[in-house]
């Protein structure tokens, strides 16, 4: 039913919400309305019939909160006009996208527009940093999100003792937002432009030879012999020496399922991996022990949530005295290491699933041909070298690659010329042959 909209309309429309959606059709000018949400969200909107088209068409105007009645009704006419006409006021050539009315709404039409393009894990690092840092922003009207603002909450976050990586960090997902909604000029760039931000020191840190060896020795005598003849190794040394051994990244080893694990294989599925692409590497060696005996499709292969492990490593750490270490210093640890074994820049990107930035690279390099037998060496190349830590001279600060079979028969015939399939029946049979050289 049609009323006229008033000043009294306005203030009779309940700020708390119902608990129910409800709108208010007017007739000055007809077509006008308010739509209300369930919380008392309130804002314009027009809905009329465009010429030639059979069903009306809603666009929203406006939060009543930022647009007074007056401009409401003016645009209304104006857009009903064209509506007459025949032109779609959706797509009409002199409208902009309208903008979110506050900080809190615009990161949520983000991350919900851009959810099939963004790892959960990252829609929960924006979503955190959000609330840790401009929770009381959630309700700002974006026109008040001022450079002057931006720069206060800069200083109030350092102040208050967060480190500069995690400032930074929630300011540039805020840009992010506020970028994907054109929002011109973008106030957090006044950090910048001021000078405010301080970098972070960027981390490096990789476990040496001497640190290597200390978890292989927990693993190895924290393990225990079962009396059906089986061995029983520590949970946490298990999964630390698996992300050593494979470089992967935290979230992509601890949401590997046992049905991922396939023909001497484990993939770890684009869900899991950060650049969406899936990434299948061979199950080889001392990789065989470290996942144990296989499980259900659907259980966890190394069966930690992400607390769980944290508070795993954090109570490793505590009783080993070693000096602390992230996982992501694992996938260091296994870059470095590979180095060391005479591997490439470009031989490690791939084991590490990094994507290339050239468009060669992208679109006719994606080593589907020879990535199989190159993972077969590098993962048992890495396996002699921690073995020879192990087994060897841990106190050697040059310590030289271990001479192992593996260099002189298995990889001694050229694979250039081979096919797909023959690389891939080569890569099998050379898996089958590996034994645990570490324990």
């Amino acid at each position: 039913m049609q009323e006229q909209i008033t000043q009294r309309t306005l203030a009779r429309l309940d700020p708390e919400g119902t608990g129910k959606r409800y709108f208010v059709y007017g007739s000055n000018p007809v077509g006008l309305g308010i739509e209300v949400s369930a919380k008392g969200k309130a804002s314009y909107f027009i809905e009329t019939r465009i010429k030639g088209r059979r069903s009306a068409t809603r666009r929203k105007l406006g939060s009543v909160d930022l647009m007074s009645l007056s401009e409401a009704q003016a645009l209304a006419k104006a857009l009903l006009g064209d509506a007459a006409k025949g032109v779609d006021f959706r797509y009409a050539s002199d409208d902009e996208e309208i903008a979110p009315d506050t900080v809190g709404y615009a990161l949520e039409q983000h991350l919900k527009e851009k959810r099939h393009n963004l790892r959960e894990n990252t829609i929960r690092d924006y979503q955190k940093t959000f609330n840790n840092c401009f929770s009381d922003w959630r309700t700002l009207p974006l026109q008040q999100l001022t450079k002057q603002r931006v720069k206060d909450r800069y200083l109030e976050l350092r102040d208050a003792g967060k480190s500069s990586d995690y400032i930074n960090k929630a300011f540039r997902n805020l840009s992010s937002t506020l970028s994907y909604h054109d929002i011109e000029p973008n106030p957090i760039r006044v950090l910048k432009q001021k000078g405010l931000r301080q970098a972070g020191k960027a981390r490096d840190r990789f476990l040496s030879q001497d640190e290597v060896v200390e978890i292989m020795q927990h693993h190895s005598t924290g393990s225990r012999h079962l009396s059906d003849g089986s061995t029983r190794a520590p949970k946490n040394t298990r999964v630390f020496l698996f992300f050593m051994l494979t470089g992967l990244r935290k979230e992509e080893v601890l949401g590997m399922r046992w049905r991922d694990i396939t023909d001497g294989y484990f993939t770890i599925t684009g869900d899991l991996t950060k650049n969406k692409k899936a990434h299948k590497m061979p199950l080889i060696g001392s990789l065989k022990t470290l996942v144990g005996e296989r499980g259900a499709d659907d259980d966890k292969v190394f069966g930690y949530t992400p607390s769980a492990y944290r508070t795993a490593k954090d109570k490793f750490l505590e009783a080993s005295k070693m000096d602390h270490f992230t996982t992501h210093d694992f996938r260091r640890t296994f870059s470095e290491h590979l180095n060391l074994c005479g591997y490439s820049e470009l031989d490690i990107a791939v084991a590490n699933n990094q994507s290339s930035s050239t468009v060669t690279g992208k679109h006719y390099l994606g080593g589907a041909l020879a990535k199989a037998s190159l993972q077969v060496r590098m993962l048992s190349d890495l396996q002699n070298q921690f073995s020879f830590y192990f087994h060897g001279d841990s106190n050697s600060s040059n310590p030289q690659k271990a001479p192992d079979k593996w260099e002189e028969t298995a990889f001694a015939d050229p694979i250039d010329e081979m096919t797909d399939e023959e690389l891939t029946a080569y890569a099998e049979d050379q898996i089958s042959k590996i034994d645990d050289p570490l324990f």
